[in-house]
């Protein structure tokens, strides 16, 4: 018997910003909507903690010029007027020095290279800015095209360290559309091509998307299930779904006319059990999990909001210093520090004590700035995660959202293409899914 497709029961496993979104215009089109999230709160990695009596997010986060599916939604939920864009300082710590990055003339005065590299790395991204059929790079890695264009001396300074400290051992398998991609992107929050970079944050941080955006799901019928352990799905004989879990001790069940669930490729395969040509494309995904400290220092650690870290000799991959960008005094003066690295989660960082990280990278952070001591810091969070980055290699190919199961959906931030995971393409993705379900 068919249903009726505004009594459907549509289930989302996943309460982050994808869940939240989805849920979001699933609900405003009548259907009745069920979320599902194993943590005790809601907005995955954009989700956020207190400092100095403010949100701050447990991974930093900000929004470029072009993220304009996350705008329209600050507009619909009538809290546009929030966001604010923020001039951003962009340094390079490379062999022992910091350099300024923050605009296309920093670059011309760049000492590692000569006159003549540095005029070419700065034709090179300028075009790459302007250019728009990143087809044409789907099938060469980033690293040869780098080599090819910037030529061997740049790519070496600049470029491979930075995909090494991405991607590690997958640095030179990443495809060039996913590299256009970040220039392109980021080029879009500059106003001119000399001039420095925009970045967007709203007033009370990424929490204030978050808490809108659940209050209004609530207010349209939004069920929220936390701190869920799935046991089982079961494919039922009617094609419905049914998900069995425990939640505060208690075995429940839910069973579902749609299911949607916005996991990373291996818990999808865990839970799910797909099979044929769909389980062969989600095994062709690669991830890699993140490292991310964010210290409460008393003292500023540096010029910069954003370091990009250009030595082997240090063990991360980028410095952001959150108070170079928003004001200290939205968090009563205090200094925000992130220390970021992505990395497998068998890397011996992921498996560390957290009382051996904190060591190791105050140890680093002083090859950075030779003034900062361990007593500078007043509060620190260690945060893991076992997936916060895809690999886009040469030729990748997107998973589908539909699976082998009818009414059974995977949606994941590694369909995200050629672009990279963020809170404004997890928007994107709910709009077309809640398009594809709706119109079915």
């Amino acid at each position: 018997m068919k249903t009726n497709k505004q009594s459907e029961k549509i289930g989302i496993v996943g309460g982050g910003m994808l869940g939240l979104s989805l849920a979001y215009y699933l609900a405003k089109n009548g259907r009745t909507v069920v979320v599902v999230e194993k943590n005790s709160e809601l907005g995955g990695l954009a989700a956020g903690f207190k400092v100095g009596g403010a949100n701050l997010e447990r991974y930093y986060h900000h929004w470029f010029k072009s993220d304009v599916h996350v705008q329209e939604l600050l507009k619909e939920l009538d809290i546009y007027d929030k966001l604010h864009w923020y001039e951003s300082k962009v340094g390079i710590f490379s062999q022992g020095k910091l350099y300024d990055f923050s605009t296309a003339l920093s670059l011309l005065s760049f000492p590692k290279l000569n006159i003549l590299e540095r005029l070419r790395a700065g034709i090179v991204s300028f075009l790459l800015q302007k250019f728009r059929n990143y087809h044409k790079f789907e099938n060469i890695s980033a690293l040869d095209w780098c080599r090819k264009y910037y030529g061997e001396k740049v790519t070496a300074i600049i470029w491979e360290p930075l995909l090494k400290g991405k991607f590690g051992s997958y640095f030179d398998q990443v495809s060039m559309s996913w590299l256009w991609a970040r220039i392109f992107d980021r080029s879009s929050s500059r106003p001119s091509a000399l001039g420095p970079e925009y970045l967007g944050y709203p007033d009370g941080g990424f929490q204030i998307l978050i808490d809108t955006l659940v209050k209004k799901c609530r207010q349209l019928g939004v069920k929220f299930l936390t701190n869920v352990e799935i046991k089982k799905y079961r494919y039922l004989p009617a094609g419905k779904h049914r998900l069995e879990f425990i939640q505060q001790g208690q075995n429940k069940k839910f069973d579902f006319n749609k299911l949607i669930a916005t996991v990373p490729a291996p818990i999808f395969i865990n839970i799910f059990k797909p099979q044929g040509k769909f389980l062969r494309s989600l095994k062709k995904i690669n991830y890699l999990g993140a490292i991310c400290m964010v210290l409460v220092l008393k003292h500023k650690f540096m010029p910069y909001y954003w370091l990009n870290i250009v030595d082997p000799k240090l063990p991360f991959l980028a410095v952001i210093e959150h108070t170079n960008y928003i004001a200290a005094n939205k968090y009563q003066g205090k200094h925000i520090l992130y220390v970021a690295k992505y990395l497998a989660v068998d890397h011996t960082q992921f498996t560390m004590s957290d009382k051996k990280l904190y060591n190791l990278y105050y140890q680093k952070l002083a090859k950075i700035n030779p003034h900062f001591k361990s007593s500078w810091v007043e509060e620190k969070n260690l945060f893991r995660t076992a997936f916060a980055q895809h690999i886009v290699n040469k030729g990748y190919q997107v998973p589908a959202y539909e699976t082998d199961k009818e009414g059974l959906y995977f949606a994941n931030f590694c369909q995200v293409y050629p672009h990279d995971r963020g809170t404004n393409y997890a928007v994107a993705q709910a709009q077309d899914l809640t398009r594809l379900i709706i119109n079915e």
